[in-house]
């Protein structure tokens, strides 16, 4: 690896690690909790929506996890990381999502991608890879109704007996 391409992967690896979203920008929105964070004049916001799943007679709590650029006031469904800002803002949503995870009670999160597919999956996955340890990735890219995916990351004590049912039930959603 030239010297150079080394100091960018650390440059990024160091905006991944150290961009979090201050505390007075979230809010909570009906159910979901918004974090809205600014980076190079663009505005992103990342959304934890509390959801539950019951499988036979017993229910999961899950956290849903997504994201939007900000385009005109409204939440845009175009994926937007291909700029010199992408591991600003990847670092944003990991670090958010590992400090405002905790306020919730969950079994398993979520992340869901209906358009970009793709891309979003690519850039979940990546998220979900950077996990904590409290988690296991059962199954990336779940395919799920009208064209979308998901990949699902367990609490580690998640009853393996359910897991198979449980993303039955999200490929349906």
């Amino acid at each position: 690896m030239k010297l150079h391409t080394l100091f960018k992967t650390i440059i990024n690896l160091n905006e991944v690690l150290n961009t979090v979203i201050p505390p007075d920008k979230w809010e909570q929105r009906d159910e979901v909790l918004v974090g809205t964070l600014i980076i190079d004049s663009d505005s992103y916001e990342i959304y934890l929506e509390p959801m539950t799943y019951t499988v036979d007679d017993k229910t999961f709590d899950v956290i849903n996890v997504a994201f939007a650029k900000i385009v005109n006031g409204k939440a845009s469904r175009k994926l937007t990381l291909n700029n010199k800002s992408s591991s600003k803002i990847l670092g944003a949503i990991i670090n958010a999502l590992y400090d405002k995870i905790k306020q919730f009670k969950y079994d398993a999160i979520v992340f869901i991608a209906r358009d970009n597919v793709e891309k979003r999956m690519t850039l979940y996955n990546r998220i979900a890879r950077n996990k904590g340890g409290n988690f296991l990735i059962s199954k990336e890219n779940i395919p799920i109704i009208n064209g979308g995916v998901a990949t699902v990351l367990y609490d580690k004590d998640f009853p393996d007996k359910y897991m198979d049912r449980f993303e039955q039930q999200i490929k349906s959603k």
